[in-house]
């Protein structure tokens, strides 16, 4: 059976982030990796780089963020969303045949 390289293992983890984020707080998929993104610590123009939009879209995504989770500062909210990421238990999946 094949071995998932590290970036795969990534990739599948942060979607598997994106989709509890969208559940748990009605995001929609761009809000979610904005919130997830932020959750790495480094700030609005960091997400803005990583993701390939604006500073301004990602305010805009951050203003609809606060509203859903009924946050009012960036540093609220990465708190919020680390604490629920530590609620749910992440399984591994074995890789599909």
């Amino acid at each position: 059976m094949p071995r998932r390289s590290a970036a795969a293992d990534q990739m599948w983890h942060e979607s598997h982030e994106i989709d509890l984020l969208r559940r748990r707080f009605r995001l929609t998929p761009a809000e979610a990796k904005v919130a997830l993104q932020l959750t790495k610590g480094d700030g609005r123009l960091a997400v803005a780089n990583r993701l390939g939009i604006t500073l301004a879209t990602v305010s805009t995504h951050l203003r609809h963020i606060f509203a859903k989770t009924g946050t009012h500062r960036q540093a609220e909210l990465v708190g919020l969303l680390l604490r629920a990421r530590k609620r749910v238990v992440k399984p591994v999946p074995a890789w599909p045949a």
